[in-house]
């Protein structure tokens, strides 16, 4: 299986709180996840909105995601901080964590319909 890639829309009301978690979090991804090849976040202040973007090389890479994020207690800190929180899957899933994750009455699998991707390219400066 190719790339494998969620989004995830939150609000909070403790939105620098929140902002501080994730830069933590990503810090700890980039590390530890060298199957991520992405894993960002937006967001805006004033409606406690945050949109992080995660992409991994596999499945099996955002499996290794999801148990560090359970096992260094990222997960639950986040839902303390989530006002609302939806999943986006965008792919089909194989493993059971993320079957359960889909499950979710928050959380969606979509499948791709049509679009393209480029890989990086260097532009010479």
């Amino acid at each position: 299986m190719g790339d494998f890639r969620v989004v995830v829309e939150v609000t909070t009301d403790k939105y620098q709180e929140l902002g501080e978690l994730l830069r933590e979090a990503s810090a700890s991804i980039e590390q530890q996840i060298s199957g991520a090849m992405a894993w960002e976040a937006f967001g805006d202040e004033t409606t406690g909105r945050v949109l992080i973007l995660e992409e991994f090389q596999s499945e099996d890479a955002a499996n290794a995601y999801e148990q560090l994020m359970e096992s260094e207690g990222f997960v639950e800190r986040a839902f303390d901080l989530f006002t609302s929180a939806r999943t986006l899957i965008l792919n089909s899933v194989e493993q059971p964590v993320w079957s359960e994750i889909a499950a979710r009455p928050t959380s969606h699998c979509l499948l791709p319909v049509s679009g393209f991707r480029r890989p990086a390219i260097d532009v010479p400066s």
